[in-house]
């Protein structure tokens, strides 16, 4: 099933690159998406839509990382992401850092909307090249290897010290009840390892688990268990833990092997404006919460009694019309 989203991202891209490169060619498919509107579909267009969705859901996987990382060496062979077009010819036609900047942001907005639309994930990663996978993980490894070289080896108990500081705070606990939630008994190695095994074969469940994650922190934050910038404050702490952790520069090692970056220094800086965001916040919750106390008037318990006591007589007073006292003779 074609994912809403993408008749309107690809008609934008097929009309973006025309205007870049207004002598390329383009096949009848892509034509007809560009020079038709959106809705309402014929039969046809919706079969050129169909011809293209296919297409990418055939290529797009095979390049998943390097789509994802924004490896020009994506562009070095001929690439056909799209119908009729090579990206190779496009990538070196002496285009702007601007330009480049736009092709990657639709390639990866493509890429995203066929991991949320396409339903069988197993199926979609299969066209993933496992030749590239399998050649970064032995990459990996043998940096792990070396990282437990006996020279290089941490000591364990300032390992063990470091890791329990990291576990002892609030996001240690947090992470804890939410891993036992998702996983299993962490304790239990083969509940863990069939968890994780799952997880990984079927990228949505990975999807979940975050939005677990975020729907947790939230609640607890609402319902005042925990406070934003206290979260913050004990992240900041816990990166400055992790920054002086033994053998930590091997794992940014790793990290940049897959594509990935590990700037502690912008990590700390984001973690500190959103602290400050969020103390400002609190700051004014706590003065509206105050000044709400404030125009609530407060009764002095003497007057209260008084007040109640009124009550009480004017309950006590007998209407002359509808009481008639035995005693009474006025008659």
């Amino acid at each position: 099933m074609i994912p809403p989203n993408f008749y309107k991202v690809i008609k934008d891209f097929i009309q973006d690159i025309v205007t870049t490169f207004p002598e390329l060619p383009l096949t009848p498919d892509l034509r007809a998406i560009r020079e038709s509107e959106i809705e309402p579909r014929s039969d046809a267009l919706n079969q050129s839509y169909t011809v293209v969705y296919e297409h990418v859901l055939h290529e797009f996987p095979l390049r998943f990382f390097d789509i994802l990382y924004e490896k020009t060496e994506l562009f070095q062979e001929s690439r056909t992401l799209l119908p009729g077009i090579d990206f190779k010819v496009l990538w070196n036609d002496n285009i702007t850092e601007k330009t480049k900047s736009v092709i990657w942001k639709y390639l990866k907005l493509i890429l995203l909307m066929i991991l949320g639309g396409e339903g069988e994930h197993s199926k979609l990663f299969e066209n993933i090249n496992m030749d590239d996978m399998k050649e970064k993980l032995n990459e990996t490894m043998n940096d792990i290897h070396s990282f437990f070289d006996k020279d290089s080896i941490p000591d364990p108990e300032e390992m063990k010290d470091h890791l329990n500081g990291l576990m002892s705070g609030k996001i240690g606990s947090l992470a804890k009840e939410i891993a036992e939630e998702s996983i299993g008994n962490l304790d239990d190695p083969k509940t863990a390892d069939d968890a994780f095994k799952n997880m990984f074969s079927n990228p949505t469940q990975m999807v979940g688990l975050m939005h677990n994650i975020g729907d947790k922190i939230d609640k607890k934050i609402k319902s005042g268990d925990l406070k934003e910038s206290e979260l913050m404050e004990e992240a900041m702490d816990m990166l400055g833990k992790m920054k002086d952790m033994p053998g930590m520069k091997h794992f940014e090692q790793m990290f940049n092997k897959f594509g990935g970056k590990m700037d502690f220094n912008a990590m700390a800086s984001q973690l500190n404006s959103k602290m400050g965001q969020s103390k400002m916040k609190e700051r004014l919750q706590a003065k509206l919460k105050k000044k709400q106390a404030e125009a609530v008037p407060v009764v002095n318990p003497e007057i209260k009694k008084k007040i109640k006591k009124k009550k009480k007589n004017k309950n006590n007073i007998h209407d002359p019309v509808l009481d008639k006292r035995p005693n009474d003779t006025s008659e």
